[in-house]
């Protein structure tokens, strides 16, 4: 994209970050994939009409329930800074694929947890809950937990992250 003469790489954000759009190479690198949500971050993106914002019908059309953010589950994104809006949500759903991996690391005195998504643990797993998560996540603060005890090993914790 040339901007004042210059080639700049635009700012892109996923809007569907998931463990299961992250591939492991040969190598052991994490590759993004399923980039069908993405979208350049501009405000060329957003229309302004003096003080109204025209948001765009995909922006909340995006996403995998249990990893979006609760300002775009609420509807509530902040459309004066999109750019800077949707890669903070990216940011949050990055959160919860790093607290999969870390509840799946094993650590002493502390069993390695079945796999779940976020909010789809034991105490969120049947459906009428799953069809309720935004209201757990917008209005009941909900959000997922460590063991107790597990940031104990800020060593161990911190080389994972």
């Amino acid at each position: 994209v040339p901007i004042s003469g210059k080639i700049v790489k635009p700012t892109i954000v996923h809007r569907d970050l998931t463990s299961a759009n992250i591939l492991l190479s040969d190598q052991n690198t994490c590759v993004l994939c399923d980039f069908h949500c993405a979208m350049i971050a501009d405000d060329q993106n957003f229309k302004y009409e003096d003080d109204e914002i025209a948001k765009p019908i995909n922006v909340l059309e995006a996403g995998t329930l249990p990893y979006m953010a609760p300002e775009i589950l609420s509807g509530t994104l902040n459309y004066r800074h999109p750019g800077s809006a949707l890669k903070q949500a990216d940011v949050y759903s990055l959160g919860l694929i790093l607290w999969e991996i870390v509840s799946r690391c094993t650590f002493p005195d502390y069993d390695v947890l079945e796999y779940s998504q976020p909010y789809l643990d034991g105490s969120v797993a049947n459906s009428e809950k799953l069809a309720n998560i935004k209201d757990l996540i917008c209005n009941a603060d909900v959000r997922p937990v460590f063991q107790k005890g597990f940031l104990s090993y800020k060593s161990a914790v911190s080389r994972i992250l």
